[in-house]
């Protein structure tokens, strides 16, 4: 085999297999809601794959050149036919049981394990045997196995994932695959008769990849999220896919829709304090917890559900929004109760990062910061849980200004609130924290409801049942929780232990008994 080709290959293959990886963890991420550790978990699965396919491959390569070039074809076919037909056999597994998920991760091993063979066959037939230029060869290969790695997540990520399922994403790149394996077939493999039976096999498992696709993956994300309990008429109403993650909405009978941002639940779209299937009278608090919040700057889109309640809350004059996540934008376009939020002009959207939002705009300050924050196990939930960032978010607010998010139950982030402020409340699963108390008055507090606007008529003045709620959101206590807390075992959350991501119970229980002495 000539180097140059060799060294096409070995791009590709790279390419191939790196894209491959991106999609199972993006998946397997899916499948675990976003849990910590599940990167590290593939690509440790991916890295033995690539060690043991190595491994075989080196031995395999030890026979005669002839064997080699029919192994690389063969390799490349194994990799993709189980990658594209092993998923599908899984997707229709699940159904039966759901403990049949975690084949998936069998299948990162053997996908790996096939593919990770063929750089050490690529080098034993394109690497001469003349002493002087095998390392030279073995490093140009290696150069192609590397631009392949890197291309494959730019591609990948910035073009494909942006723009295509992740279904589809498989397709193409077990498609790729095969269709390399039929180019090396043709173009290496000695003796005509074999050469046409390979081909034929390859590419009949190609046109399979369309039919598999129409009856079976075209319903993957449907499939690992409902597991066992899958059946043929369910389905999301929608789905957004990019390189940031993956949004599904899942539809109600009765009520409102649910978004499901990375498999994980997102909240449902209802601004309706009477429904409050999605707690939005938590959102409501907010004028029993500041006088008069002008300035206001939200960390985290999602449904738009808080962001229109707040919007309409005429003491606002300014709303900030910073979220990640861009396509959260075109889900709430198809929703008419919070579509509105889009094109109100004291609204600004801005697609960032927040925490490097915040370093760039370091002079924005703010009367009030909210955050309905993701579950506090999920991956790079620290982000914005840790002592680190509520220092820095902290610095954004203006005198007596207030900072509210969710706990989602950790008493850790309770705990850390209370290192960064002087007073802190809780609202449900929400913390409140200040520099200043939460001392309005009944009269103040009662000043603010009629502020509260629902489709252009006060949101309270509904019925009877709208009083009602009203009456006790006026009414709640806000406990003063900061003393108690500090006198707590828990978890100060920093960028270092990750604790409320990695904190495991076996673990929480010997440093509390360490420090009980």
């Amino acid at each position: 085999m000539r180097l140059r080709l060799a060294i096409l290959i070995a791009g590709l293959t790279s390419f191939i297999s790196v894209s491959m990886e991106i999609m199972w963890i993006e998946i397997i991420s899916y499948i675990t809601k976003g849990h910590a550790g599940i990167f590290g978990a593939v690509l440790g699965l991916v890295l033995t794959g690539i060690a043991l396919g190595s491994r075989y491959g080196y031995r395999k390569s030890k026979d005669q050149v002839s064997s080699s070039a029919n192994l690389l074809p063969e390799l490349l076919t194994l990799g993709a036919t189980i990658n594209f037909f092993g998923l599908i056999a899984i997707l229709l597994w699940v159904k039966v049981h759901d403990a049949f998920v975690g084949l998936l991760f069998i299948q990162v091993v053997v996908v790996s394990y096939y593919l990770g063979a063929i750089f050490p066959v690529l080098c034993k037939l394109a690497v001469s045997d003349k002493e002087e230029s095998v390392g030279q060869e073995t490093s140009w290969i290696y150069a192609g196995n590397i631009i392949g790695s890197t291309a494959g997540p730019l591609f990948t990520g910035y073009v494909l994932m942006d723009n295509l399922s992740p279904a589809i994403t498989i397709c193409i790149m077990s498609g790729a695959a095969l269709l390399l394996a039929l180019i090396i077939i043709n173009g290496n493999v000695d003796g005509i008769k074999k050469r046409l039976k390979d081909s034929i096999f390859v590419v009949t498992l190609i046109l399979l990849i369309p039919i598999g696709y129409l009856t079976v993956l075209s319903t993957m994300m449907e499939r690992f999220h409902f597991l066992s309990s899958f059946a043929d008429w369910t389905s999301f109403r929608y789905q957004e896919h990019s390189r940031q993650g993956i949004i599904t909405v899942l539809p109600r009978p009765k009520g409102a829709d649910v978004f499901l941002g990375g498999g994980a639940y997102d909240g449902d779209v209802n601004t309706d304090p009477e429904n409050n299937v999605n707690g939005i009278t938590r959102c409501y608090m907010i004028g029993s917890m500041h006088r008069k919040p002008s300035k206001v700057l939200m960390i985290g889109l999602s449904t738009g559900s808080w962001a229109q309640v707040l919007a309409n809350y005429k003491l606002i004059d300014s709303l900030t929004i910073v979220e990640i996540q861009p396509a959260y934008i075109n889900l709430i376009k198809k929703y008419g109760e919070i579509s509105p939020l889009l094109s109100n002009p004291k609204v600004k959207i801005i697609i960032d990062d927040g925490r490097r939002w915040m370093r760039r705009n370091q002079n924005e300050k703010f009367d009030f910061i909210v955050m309905n924050t993701t579950f506090h196990w999920r991956e790079h939930s620290t982000n914005l849980l840790s002592i680190e960032f509520l220092r820095m978010a902290k610095n954004h607010l203006n005198e007596k200004g207030v900072m509210y998010w969710n706990t989602t139950g950790s008493k850790d982030v309770m705990y850390t609130a209370a290192n960064a402020f002087k007073y802190v409340t809780s609202v449900a699963n929400f913390v409140a924290a200040s520099d200043a108390p939460f001392d309005m008055t009944k009269a103040e507090r009662e000043k603010n409801y009629p502020y509260f606007f629902r489709n252009s008529v006060p949101a309270f003045e509904k019925n009877d049942s709208t009083r009602v709620i009203r009456n006790k959101l006026i009414n709640a206590e806000l406990p003063v929780l900061r003393d108690s807390l500090l006198k707590q075992n828990y978890w100060l959350i920093t960028e270092d232990n990750m604790a409320s991501e990695y904190k495991s119970g076996v673990w929480s229980r010997i440093m509390k008994f360490k420090n009980s002495f």
